[in-house]
């Protein structure tokens, strides 16, 4: 089993955002201060990865939030390391598809240090529940147009239910739900540049000004050319039902595929 001396130190260079981010979740009051990362090992966290409905991963590249659309095809864990997964996927961006692969390594495992004991007046599953945080480097195929390398911190939110198996963690679907919050950047393998570059399900962490919904994910209006219109139009069905239904078609297509 690995040690906590091999997988708490950051695998990869992280981008300031990212570590800055990792410090204030690890801060957060609401969690124990030890981390359980060897009692958690024996657990495979990759499904967490791939429950999700891609319709619900959002993201966004670039100081203009360009729409990023990311599909995590394969998890698989590591046999010598079991805080280290590989993964394999695509990304989408204005129209072109990447293929990408991977490592994410977890680093930190902590407990909450108080459980819902009841949610929404029914009992709560959880026997336990925290969180984890990883690093990632994931690289697009360098012989595509255009391509380069996400690296970054993502944090989990899981649960162990009554019968001692692990699971993603949806107990609190508030209207500000998210989980799966991939926070770094992309850097171009041909100019070197990085670009700050998030994505989650259901919302997109250190959004700022541009995640606008209250009860669900919304893009503010000065983005909408980036990518975004199509979600808008799908989401809110205006009077040009025709445009809606449009969109919606394109919103439901399996690019990955």
């Amino acid at each position: 089993m690995a040690s906590s001396a091999q997988t708490t130190q950051a695998a990869f260079s992280l981008p300031p955002e990212s570590i800055t981010y990792q410090h204030n979740q690890l801060a957060a009051s609401d969690l124990k201060r030890d981390n359980k990362l060897n009692q958690y090992t024996k657990y495979d966290f990759s499904s967490l990865w791939l429950k999700t409905p891609n319709a619900a991963v959002v993201g966004f590249i670039g100081p203009a939030c360009q729409r990023l659309r990311v599909k995590i095809l394969t998890v698989q864990r590591d046999a010598a390391n079991p805080a280290r997964y590989q993964l394999m996927g695509k990304t989408k961006v204005a129209g072109r598809v990447s293929t990408f692969s991977g490592v994410l390594v977890i680093r930190q495992i902590r407990e909450l240090r108080q459980l819902a004991t009841r949610v929404d007046e029914t009992v709560s599953p959880a026997r336990q529940e925290g969180i984890l945080l990883a690093d990632y480097e994931l690289r697009e195929n360098a012989a595509q147009s255009k391509s380069g390398i996400f690296r970054g911190v993502v944090e989990t939110d899981w649960f162990v239910d009554k019968s001692g198996r692990l699971k993603y963690d949806d107990i609190r679907t508030t209207d500000r739900f998210c989980n799966n919050q991939f926070l770094g950047s992309w850097t171009s393998y041909t100019s070197g540049k990085a670009l700050r570059c998030n994505w989650g399900d259901y919302r997109i962490p250190n959004s700022g000004d541009f995640d606008i919904g209250m009860g669900e994910f919304s893009p503010a209006d000065k983005y909408l050319a980036a990518g975004w219109q199509d979600m808008r139009d799908c989401t809110f069905v205006n009077t040009n039902r025709a445009r809606s239904a449009a969109a919606c078609k394109r919103e439901a297509q399996i690019w990955w595929k």
